[in-house]
């Protein structure tokens, strides 16, 4: 069953009569709606766009995903693993599947990895020429 509703002063309402009929045969104190907001795949190939071009202005690390997963790190979306061994804390970037973020939080993380890679050229002590700061620029 697919039922549809609109959003109004906070509430949900049937957007018609047979919706309410819907609605009203749904049983009694369980969760009947689930909303997840969509990603945009456009924004999600352009962040994978913004990697490769940043990839192509550093020396330091070896790959694109070691890059990715630093700059994420950096942006401050991660999540500590403490070893059972010994104590020590190593860090995972957060997960950015669609199932996992929505759009809204990843343009954020987004403009948070350019800015930690601008940071992260800064402390390499690689100087940016205008044109690679504007090449970064054009993601935000």
């Amino acid at each position: 069953m697919e039922i549809s509703v609109i959003k109004n002063n906070g509430f949900l309402i049937p957007s018609d009569p047979y919706q309410a009929e819907e609605i009203e045969s749904l049983p009694q104190g369980e969760l009947v709606i689930e909303h997840k907001a969509n990603r945009n795949a456009g924004n999600h190939r352009r962040f994978f766009a913004f990697i490769r071009t940043a990839f192509d202005m550093q020396e330091h690390y070896e790959t694109r995903e070691a890059l990715r997963f630093a700059l994420i790190i950096k942006a401050g979306y991660v999540t500590q693993v403490v070893s059972h061994k010994n104590g020590s804390v190593s860090f995972m970037p957060q997960s950015m599947k669609f199932s996992e973020m929505g759009e809204e939080k990843f343009k954020k993380v987004f403009k948070d990895v350019i800015g930690a890679f601008i940071a992260m050229l800064g402390e390499m002590g690689s100087p940016i020429s205008e044109e690679e700061m504007y090449r970064i620029v054009e993601f935000d």
